[in-house]
């Protein structure tokens, strides 16, 4: 299966998902916002199983990385190795899916001393830098890092706010869509993420 191109989950669920699932022992630089950031970047906030690649979730993390994970215990599948390649054995939960993802991060973070450092881990810039060839190129990438890095802080500060009485659904899903934006943008489908992000 190839990446969709329309969302998978409205914003409201990707909240509720990712504020309990967040298991990053360093929430206060591995945000929820950041998370969202990711999730709408690589997938549109799709749980995807790949069967023309390998990456799994809604922030597509590698198998081969599930080892490296191993004591987060979130109960991922086996994997297999088919040549240099390596895939999950299934798809993983949405739960599961947040929690491969924070994890990975976490353990980047403590292994590589650095939020740019653990972004760029996240994002490959090693492959990309050793692959020119291959797309993503090593300039995708940092610019795909940069979109997460402006658009998890505003996601932050909407989240900080969302269950104010004050704050008025046409706010929370202008400042949402123009937070998300920066991350991934919307080309002429506006519209339509907006119908299944905010039903």
């Amino acid at each position: 299966m190839g990446l969709p191109e329309l969302p998978g989950r409205t914003f409201e669920e990707m909240i509720h998902l990712v504020t309990l699932h967040n298991l990053a022992t360093a929430k206060n630089i591995i945000t929820d916002g950041l998370l969202l950031a990711i999730f709408w970047e690589e997938t549109l906030f799709n749980n995807v199983f790949q069967t023309d690649g390998t990456a799994v979730g809604f922030g597509q993390v590698e198998p081969a990385e599930f080892a490296l994970i191993a004591s987060y215990k979130i109960g991922l599948p086996p994997v297999r190795k088919v040549g240099a390649a390596t895939f999950s054995t299934r798809a993983l939960t949405d739960v599961e899916a947040v929690k491969a993802s924070a994890a990975f991060l976490d353990y980047l973070l403590k292994t590589t001393k650095g939020l740019d450092n653990a972004l760029g881990g996240y994002a490959g810039f090693d492959y990309a830098k050793k692959h020119p060839d291959k797309k993503p190129t090593y300039p995708q990438r940092v610019q795909k890092v940069n979109g997460w890095k402006t658009c998890g802080p505003e996601l932050d500060n909407i989240l900080s706010r969302w269950r104010s009485s004050t704050y008025a659904r046409a706010d929370k899903e202008r400042e949402v869509l123009g937070a998300l934006g920066h991350s991934r943008g919307f080309k002429d489908k506006l519209a339509d993420f907006q119908f299944v992000l905010f039903p």
